[in-house]
C-alpha cells in the first residue's frame, strides 16, 4: 500500500499519462525481414531480439497503464470522500471540479481534459503499424517478382535458349526469390490483441453504464 498527498498523486498522474503516450508511440511491434539476413529491415536487429523487446514493450505499457487506472481510481476516491466548505454550501472535491468546469465552460457539463483512452490509442498505433509494415511487404515483394521476372526472361530468351544451362540457372532465379521474400515479424499477435483490447474496453464501459444506471435510480437526494 502506498500513500501520497492528493498533490503528489496529481502531478505523478500528469506525468504517467505522458510517458504512456510517449511509450506507445515510440514502441515497435511488427517489422520484417528477409530469409537471407539475419536483422530486421529498419533497425538491423536480431530477429529473436526484436521479438523478445516487443513482448517486453508490450507487457510494460500495460504496467503503466494497470498503475495510471489504480492511481486515477484513488484520486477519484479521495475527491470523492474529501469534502469542502464554500460560499454555495459543503461538497466533495468532485462536486466542486464539476460545478467549477461548469462555470468556466460557459454553461456547458462537458469536462474538457487530455485523452485517457490508452488502450484505444495503443490498439490504433498497432492496427496503424500492421497496415504500414504489411504495405511495405507487399510493395517490397512485388518489386523482388518483378526482379525475378526480368531474370527469369532474360535466362529463357532466344540469346541464351538452348545453351543447356536453363535448369541450372532458373534455380538461381528460386533462390534469389526465397532469400529475399519479406516476411512478417508479430510476436504479439497485433491483430489478436487488438480485438482483445477493444472488446475488453467495450465490456468495461457498458459495465460501467449499466452501474451508473443502478446507482442513480437507487440513491436519494434531498432537494431544498
Amino acid at each position: 500500500m502506498e500513500k501520497i498527498t492528493l498533490v503528489e498523486a496529481l502531478d505523478r498522474r500528469k506525468i504517467l499519462h505522458k510517458r504512456i503516450y510517449d511509450r506507445i508511440q515510440q514502441a515497435q511491434f511488427v517489422e520484417w525481414h528477409k530469409h537471407n539476413q539475419p536483422g530486421t529491415s529498419v533497425k538491423n536487429q536480431n530477429v529473436t531480439e526484436f521479438k523478445a523487446n516487443a513482448k517486453k514493450e508490450y507487457q510494460g505499457i500495460q504496467e503503466q497503464i494497470a498503475y495510471y487506472n489504480r492511481l486515477n481510481q484513488a484520486i477519484s476516491k479521495a475527491n470523492a470522500e474529501s469534502m469542502i466548505q464554500t460560499s454555495v454550501g459543503k461538497m466533495s472535491i468532485s462536486a466542486v471540479v464539476v460545478l467549477r468546469n461548469r462555470i468556466q465552460n460557459g454553461g456547458s457539463l462537458k469536462v474538457i481534459d487530455d485523452r485517457t483512452d490508452f488502450e484505444e490509442a495503443l490498439a490504433k498505433k498497432m492496427q496503424l503499424e500492421m497496415q504500414a509494415t504489411l504495405a511495405e511487404i507487399d510493395n517490397k515483394n512485388e518489386k523482388m517478382m518483378v526482379s525475378a521476372d526480368t531474370m527469369r526472361n532474360s535466362i529463357l530468351s532466344k540469346e541464351n535458349k538452348g545453351k543447356g544451362e536453363d535448369a541450372t540457372a532458373l534455380a538461381v532465379v528460386d533462390t534469389y526469390l526465397n532469400g529475399n521474400r519479406a516476411e512478417l515479424i508479430d510476436p504479439i499477435d497485433v491483430d489478436r490483441k487488438c480485438t482483445e483490447i477493444r472488446e475488453k474496453m467495450e465490456a468495461l464501459v457498458a459495465e460501467l453504464n449499466m452501474k451508473l444506471k443502478i446507482a442513480n435510480a437507487t440513491v436519494e437526494i434531498e432537494i431544498a
